[in-house]
């Protein structure tokens, strides 16, 4: 099975969003984040899969356009859709779990005062 770039770009966004939540995790880079201005990490993180999702778009048209006239089945067409959409899908899904992240790092103290946890 061969790894094509709009693969590689939605694998990249994944693994982003894990480091940041790993990133996060760490006392000096949270510390950091809570102090840079409020809006600053969410519309970095929210450029970043923008650019990420519309890479992916111009790579399957690019595909599409490779493949004009070509004898691709019925069966095959619809899997090519449905791996398309999911790239997306993964991608949004990436982005929502690294604002997630940056939100319960500096929120997540305030969120839980009260509550029996703390």
């Amino acid at each position: 099975m061969k790894v094509i770039i709009p693969d590689a770009i939605t694998a990249f966004s994944v693994v982003q969003s894990v480091a940041l939540g790993f990133a996060l995790a760490g006392n000096d880079f949270s510390t950091r984040v809570i102090r840079a201005p409020w809006g600053l990490v969410p519309v970095v993180c929210l450029v970043a899969y923008t650019f990420y999702a519309i890479t992916v778009f111009r790579c399957q048209h690019a595909e599409d356009t490779l493949y004009v006239g070509s004898e691709e089945s019925k069966k095959a067409d619809d899997w090519a859709k449905e791996i398309r959409r999911w790239r997306i899908w993964i991608i949004v899904l990436a982005a929502a779990l690294s604002l997630i992240a940056y939100g319960l790092t500096r929120y997540g103290p305030s969120l839980f005062k009260g509550s029996v946890a703390s």
